[in-house]
């Protein structure tokens, strides 16, 4: 069991930039979520959590895991060896391409 420390927020515009480059200070939701060798979605304290599109997921965790995002038909479960590898102690971050559920499972 490891745990996924985590934040979903939104960009924000730099001053001076027309882009989109910096992580807004809104945050839309963020906990820690006790992970398995079972996958499960990420939750909050109101359960499952949900990104949308263009947002940006930022996460830490204390032991390694594979993580997916939903892709273009919906949900994705995640399998060991399938998805975004997740080396323990290290901070990673993904712009959310399509709206849905998060799903993890750690490596042992």
């Amino acid at each position: 069991m490891g745990t996924l420390n985590y934040t979903v927020g939104a960009y924000a515009r730099t001053k001076g930039s027309g882009a989109a480059s910096t992580l807004s200070s809104h945050i839309r939701t963020s906990d820690a979520y006790t992970t398995s060798t079972t996958a499960g979605y990420v939750e909050d304290g109101s359960g499952d959590i949900t990104v949308s599109a263009g947002e940006i997921f930022i996460a830490t965790i204390d032991e390694a895991a594979w993580i997916r995002f939903p892709d273009a038909d919906g949900d994705t479960v995640a399998t060991v060896g399938d998805g975004h590898y997740m080396p323990a102690d290290t901070e990673r971050a993904w712009e959310i391409e399509f709206p849905g559920k998060v799903s993890i499972i750690d490596v042992a």
